[in-house]
């Protein structure tokens, strides 16, 4: 039977194997990274969207104003 990297059994102390997935020890930062770019994510989201919105109202607006006028 083939062995699976250095594993040779399972009832041996886990913090023994070493890192069991990348970048261990790095948790923080990639923490801090993930919540900055949510963050400039959701900034730009809403700008976008009140520009959208006051578009749309300006759009509405004129509409509005020229049915008064007729």
């Amino acid at each position: 039977m083939k062995s699976t990297g250095l594993i040779e059994s399972w009832t041996g102390n886990p913090g023994d194997w070493g890192p069991l997935y990348p970048f261990v020890g790095h948790e923080m930062e990639m923490m801090l990274v993930c919540a900055v770019v949510c963050l400039a994510f959701l900034i730009w989201k809403f700008r976008d969207e009140q520009q959208r919105y006051r578009s749309e109202v300006d759009g509405l607006r004129s509409a509005h104003q020229s049915k008064e006028e007729n």
